[in-house]
């Protein structure tokens, strides 16, 4: 009885995998562009479902880019491969420029936030009534710096 050998998975092709990145990378460009008009119109409400979908797609990229660059090699002198390999390149690039502008926008995001938050944590204590206490040597203390309140420094 001869042995029949058995069909072995092989990995697929650069090209596929260079389709694979760029389609992809295209994905992932298409979630920072819809976070950016979120972020344009001020409606965060989906960032976080976001942020697991960019973690997600970054993650699958990266790890398509690193197998490609480990096959650098064979896209030499495949003319389908380099081709590929070019509209890639320019897909990368434009998903830099990208993630760029995305990145500047959330900061600028969470800046504004952090602003409106201060503001209104002035306010509040701006509003509040200025208490007269006596300190620790029997003076009369102005403000409520170090005045506590039901276990609570005021």
């Amino acid at each position: 009885m001869a042995l029949v050998p058995q069909p072995q998975f092989q990995q697929p092709g650069i090209v596929i995998q260079m389709l694979e990145a760029s389609q992809t990378c295209r994905e992932l460009m298409g979630v920072m562009l819809e976070e950016n008009e979120a972020l344009h119109r001020n409606q965060t409400t989906t960032t976080q479902m976001r942020l697991d979908l960019k973690k997600r797609l970054a993650l699958r990229l990266e790890t398509l880019l690193a197998d490609i660059k480990s096959q650098k090699d064979s896209v030499r002198g495949n003319r389908s491969a380099e081709n590929v390999a070019v509209r890639l390149a320019e897909e990368i690039d434009m998903f830099r420029k990208l993630a760029s502008q995305n990145e500047t926008m959330l900061r600028a995001a969470h800046r504004i936030r952090a602003d409106i938050v201060a503001m209104i944590r002035d306010t509040i204590e701006a509003s509040q009534p200025r208490v007269t206490t006596y300190n620790a040597n029997g003076y009369v203390q102005h403000g409520s710096a170090g005045t506590t309140v039901v276990g609570a420094v005021v």
